[in-house]
């Protein structure tokens, strides 16, 4: 921080004490008022001046009448319970004031009757500034209560039956008894240092709250005087004076409130609107900041959306299928170049055409429900697979066969259809071609199995795939009978088969195969099997032609293997065996 704000917060806290202490010695000022005229003044001194005194009454009466209306008037707007009790205030201790005045020149007859009235006003208005200081923040009254003049009417009438019962008293034998006025003066400083607690107590700090406080000092001071005085002498003028300071100090606060704000609760002091003032512009700032953050997100979310369009135009041109957008009268908005060769168009020729144009006749009304189907419910769904194509007609008049998929998107501010189209014509070929060989393949196969059944070795299809993992394609049955195992457990896992290999030879037999991929010369090899119960290994053979590459990059190898120990056995009757006349030389 700089040691100039280091000097300005110092000068504003030296500020903010003397201001303090200037407030605290003018509420005190009539304290120090009273002890001047109680200690150096005779009390016996009088000024008996029934005319000023009806005058004075006269103006405070006015000056209450006015300040009741602009709170009323400022009650009716804001409908602020506080503004209630405040219009109360001043009503009642006009109402019941003004008799003070009334009956001075009675004052040698009735004396009670004259003097009364003030301390009773006094303590009627000490009780309604203490109802509103309860009822500060309260939610504001509904506009049917605002205007409600029954209301209004038994506040009046129940403030003329106080008058009512202080004239009743005054002509009570009661009336003289010092515990009666001193109760009632005693009554209204208990209620102001009460309302000053609650301020306090509460915070409420508003310009109008610090005129009050000063006016419920000055009240207090005023009762406090009223106590210590006899009428018509210096201390008893002293106490009008003070009360009427008050009320002209609550009633300019008043007035300079409702000019301002035109509502007591949300009145401001100049430091308080100073620094909500500071606050109101670091928010602003903020909020600039985060304007010019949203103004820079927005540019590049702007150029990020020009590169995903551009992005678009280059995936909608360049992709290798037909793409047309049509949108919900059926209409083709736009095509990529593929999509206009797919179906004979020249350049922007297919913009505007009915999408049904491009399927044959016989199938446009299915086409046309099928479309509408999707516009009432849009999702992205495949219209067709290769086993469920679409038929699509050329401009020419010929045919072909495509997958058709459907999206939905908001183009130039419609919802249209995004269509996919595939020719999928010579894939459908292909499928025929290839279930064809499937065909032939399984009738070979029938023809293999019965071949195999009525020879006495075992017949194997052997294939090394291109990442070097082996596998058996075809595997006769009569393997079960050599190894134990099922000729479809060793096709799902060789490992069957090498398990079944005594170890020591299995590093020749794995050579032998690697070798003859490599030369790619016929494979032969003879392999101890292993046998149960410790007993000693079983001598195998087998023998492949030369592998025979595949167009995955795989070899295969077709052939046979039979235990050793079978070879003459195997000869037929007057000739050489199979075995026999094979060439098999130890791995």
């Amino acid at each position: 921080m700089r040691h100039a704000d280091v000097g300005l917060q110092r000068s504003m806290l030296w500020a903010g004490v003397v201001r303090r202490l200037f407030e605290g010695a003018l509420g005190l000022l009539p304290a120090l008022a009273i002890a001047y005229v109680y200690a150096f003044q005779d009390p016996a001194l009088r000024l008996e001046s029934h005319l000023f005194h009806q005058v004075a009454i006269a103006v405070a009466t006015l000056e209450g009448i006015f300040i009741s209306y602009v709170a009323w008037r400022c009650y009716l707007r804001s409908g602020e319970v506080m503004l209630r009790w405040v219009t109360l205030a001043f009503s009642g201790f006009t109402i019941v004031y003004s008799l003070h005045g009334f009956f001075t020149p009675l004052a040698h007859h009735n004396l009670w009757l004259f003097i009364l009235y003030g301390p009773a006003s006094r303590l009627v208005a000490g009780w309604c500034l203490l109802m509103a200081l309860l009822r500060f923040n309260s939610p504001p009254d509904a506009a049917a209560r605002r205007a409600d003049a029954g209301y209004w009417l038994r506040w009046v009438g129940g403030f003329l039956a106080v008058n009512v019962a202080v004239g009743v008293l005054a002509h009570s034998p009661l009336a003289g008894a010092p515990w009666v006025r001193m109760s009632m003066e005693l009554g209204s400083i208990a209620l102001y240092v009460v309302a000053l607690g609650l301020q306090a107590v509460r915070g409420l700090r508003s310009p109008l709250m610090k005129y009050a406080a000063l006016a419920f000092v000055w009240f207090a001071f005023s009762s406090a005087s009223f106590l210590l005085a006899k009428p018509w002498n210096h201390q008893w003028w002293l106490a009008h004076g003070i009360f009427a300071v008050g009320f002209s100090v609550l009633g300019y606060g008043i007035l300079r409130v409702f000019l301002a704000a035109r509502s007591f609760e949300h009145a401001f002091s100049v430091e308080e609107l100073t620094e909500d003032l500071a606050q109101t512009n670091g928010r602003l700032r903020e909020a600039m900041e985060r304007l010019e953050h949203v103004n820079r997100a927005q540019g590049a979310q702007m150029r990020a959306l020009e590169v995903s369009r551009a992005q678009f135009e280059a995936f909608f041109d360049l992709s290798p299928d037909g793409i047309f957008v049509v949108d919900g009268k059926g209409l083709v908005l736009k095509a990529n170049s593929r999509a206009e060769g797919l179906f004979g168009y020249g350049a922007g020729d297919l913009a505007g055409i009915q999408v049904e144009e491009l399927i044959p006749v016989e199938m446009r009304l299915h086409h046309q429900r099928a479309r509408s189907l999707h516009q009432y419910s849009p999702q992205t769904r495949a219209m067709g697979t290769e086993s469920r194509t679409q038929t699509c007609l050329r401009r020419d008049g010929s045919t072909f066969s495509a997958t058709i998929s459907l999206s939905s998107l908001i183009y130039e501010g419609r919802q249209c259809t995004v269509t996919f189209v595939r020719d999928v014509t010579r894939l459908l070929l292909r499928y025929e071609e290839i279930r064809q060989e499937d065909r032939a393949s399984i009738r070979q196969g029938h023809v293999l199995e019965q071949l195999s059944a009525q020879l006495p070795f075992v017949l194997f299809q052997f294939r090394r795939a291109p990442d070097g993992r082996y596998d058996f394609p075809y595997m006769s049955p009569k393997v079960t009978d050599m190894l134990g195992c099922e000729a479809d457990a060793l096709r799902a896992n060789i490992n069957l088969w090498f398990s079944c290999v005594d170890p020591a030879a299995l590093a020749p037999l794995i050579t032998s195969i690697e070798r003859s991929a490599a030369e790619r010369s016929p494979w032969t090899a003879q392999w101890q099997m292993l046998r149960p119960h410790g007993e000693a290994p079983l001598p195998c053979v087998l023998s492949c032609s030369a592998p025979v590459q595949q167009t995955d990059g795989s070899l295969v190898w077709t052939g046979y293997m039979r235990r050793a120990q079978e070879r003459q056995t195997d000869a037929a009757p007057g000739g050489v065996g199979l075995a026999a006349q094979a060439s098999e030389p130890m791995v």
